[in-house]
């Protein structure tokens, strides 16, 4: 099947979307929050498109989401949050499902405040839709003529490009090209993929990505508690992804200090 390239309107957007073990979570801050409801506000009904969504299409019939899983997931909370305040009545037309984070996949249906410290797509998750209720809560006694043209907005001119990749492309392939030179993703971030890829690829082994996948976000949940991150560095500041300093020490045994980022690629070559 050739690739697809197309706009479609946000509120056209349905189906069952599937996030793979190979991507990290949900990590959109207030700023990126904010700038996504503030675009969309001032474009004021004119046509406005988002940046591209790269789908590929799954065997059950599910999209693979290979790019796009931040805003997708914010324009989620948008919907979410309007149904919630009795704002409209329908919310996204589409679901997001997590490979290795099945919890996240409720909890994006339902932030509270009892579970947002539970591990860190919670947070950014919880932090996201407390951001919107702020956005929206600031218009006061115009919130709900606000939240009419805003969702208007949504199915009549705010598109995202549609991108709906071959069948033949590799989705991990695909996915390490997209993000390579985007500043948000981390080294760690970028090595999960081929370490994944490789996990499937070796001919006469059991498929262990799903497994690697589960062990390493359980390894940067660990790693992010404030007491054993503290302990182990000496600093209270915390970073990006907490697993890079193990990937770091195992790559200076791999190539030593001389070329860290050679040592990575090494570390990410490295059998499963």
């Amino acid at each position: 099947m050739d690739a697809i390239l197309e706009p479609r309107a946000v509120g056209d957007v349905t189906g069952a979307f599937f996030v793979p073990g190979y991507q990290r979570g949900y990590r959109w801050g207030p700023d990126e929050v904010d700038r996504l409801l503030a675009d969309i506000w001032e474009s004021n009904g004119a046509p406005y498109y988002l940046q591209p969504v790269v789908v590929k299409r799954m065997a059950d019939g599910r999209w693979e989401l290979i790019d796009g899983q931040q805003r997708f997931t914010t324009l989620y909370l948008i919907f979410q949050y309007m149904r919630d305040q009795g704002l409209q009545s329908a919310g996204a037309g589409y679901s997001i499902e997590y490979e290795t984070r099945p919890g996240s996949q409720e909890f994006l249906r339902s932030p509270i405040a009892d579970h947002k410290d539970d591990n860190i797509d919670f947070h950014h998750i919880f932090g996201a839709y407390e951001r919107i209720r702020s956005w929206f809560e600031a218009w006061e006694h115009r919130t709900q003529h606000v939240a009419n043209k805003f969702y208007g907005y949504l199915f009549d001119s705010v598109k995202v490009i549609w991108y709906e990749a071959s069948q033949d492309l590799d989705s991990i392939t695909l996915f390490t090209r997209l993000n390579v030179g985007r500043i948000p993703l981390t080294d760690a971030e970028l090595i999960k993929a081929p370490v994944l890829a490789n996990s499937r690829a070796r001919p006469g082994y059991s498929d262990k990505s799903e497994q690697i996948a589960a062990q390493w976000d359980q390894f940067e949940r660990e790693l992010r508690a404030p007491e054993v991150w503290s302990f182990i560095t000496g600093r209270h500041e915390s970073e990006a992804t907490h697993i890079g300093l193990v990937l770091d020490t195992l790559a200076d045994q791999i190539g030593g200090r001389e070329a860290p980022h050679a040592s990575r690629v090494a570390l990410a070559r490295q059998p499963v």
